[in-house]
């Protein structure tokens, strides 16, 4: 979606929205409209809390120039089918040479779900690793690092449950996953059930010294790095309200002016 409706979503719930400092998150339910999956967010455009994407960590020698060099917002749905992810980053400089299990080495999405929220440590947990690997191919890239443990038997995600595209004229990475409920059992996906959540998304550059995972932009991050700790998620919690907006209802608010805030 173009930046100026993305913002828009976002500032709908402006005063109330979630920032990466908070440690609850309230998915709104799809009202029987799931997005389509295709990394293009026109149809987020309702959706009206987002995180705010901004508190950047460096990793090994990494360097932050900014929020042009690595920000955004990420926004859940949810429906009893499953849970729906979109995340929106703006990325000076894209890079990931990695494949399969290895393309967390550089620019990607890592989400990291205890469907028990619990989040009683440990890496009793699934994690899900997205990206455009091999090197920046244009076709995007699944690994599952880890299975819950107590869980059911291991699910993937379908291909055409994913989706991610650079818009390089925008400098923008979109990343779009749903993660059907049978990958994420037993999640008691219906209103007023919670998960622990943890997601980051890696940032390289095509700099000496700066290529790889040389920080990234998290929730709950700590769940994924520096070891699998389900201790250090946050909570997403199910609400039954619909996230669909009448157009009409709809703030304008430029990216620009949204970011400065």
């Amino acid at each position: 979606m173009k930046r100026t409706a993305m913002a828009a979503a976002c500032a709908f719930a402006l005063a109330g929205a979630v920032f990466a400092q908070d440690q609850e998150y309230s998915a709104f339910h799809t009202g029987g409209s799931a997005p389509t999956i295709d990394a293009n967010l026109s149809d987020w455009s309702g959706v009206p809390e987002g995180v705010a994407l901004t508190d950047f960590t460096a990793n090994g020698g990494g360097v932050w120039n900014g929020e042009d060099d690595a920000s955004g917002t990420f926004w859940l749905l949810w429906d009893e089918n499953g849970l729906y992810f979109a995340a929106d980053i703006t990325d000076d400089s894209h890079l990931n040479t990695g494949v399969g299990a290895g393309i967390w080495n550089g620019d990607g999405a890592q989400v990291a779900i205890d469907p028990t929220a619990e989040r009683g440590g440990g890496n009793n947990m699934y994690e899900f690793n997205f990206g455009l690997g091999g090197p920046n191919s244009d076709s995007p890239q699944f690994s599952r690092a880890l299975k819950f443990a107590t869980g059911p038997a291991a699910v993937g995600v379908a291909a055409d449950d994913y989706a991610i595209a650079r818009i390089e004229a925008e400098k923008r990475t979109v990343y779009e996953v749903f993660f059907p409920a049978a990958a994420i059992a037993p999640t008691a996906l219906e209103a007023g059930g919670s998960i622990g959540f943890g997601m980051i998304v890696n940032d390289g550059d095509d700099e000496p010294g700066q290529q790889g995972q040389k920080g990234w932009l998290g929730w709950g991050a700590n769940a994924i790095v520096f070891g699998k700790d389900t201790s250090q998620m946050n909570v997403v919690n199910f609400v039954g309200t619909p996230a669909s907006v009448d157009p009409a209802d709809k703030l304008s608010i430029s990216w620009g002016t949204l970011k400065t805030r």
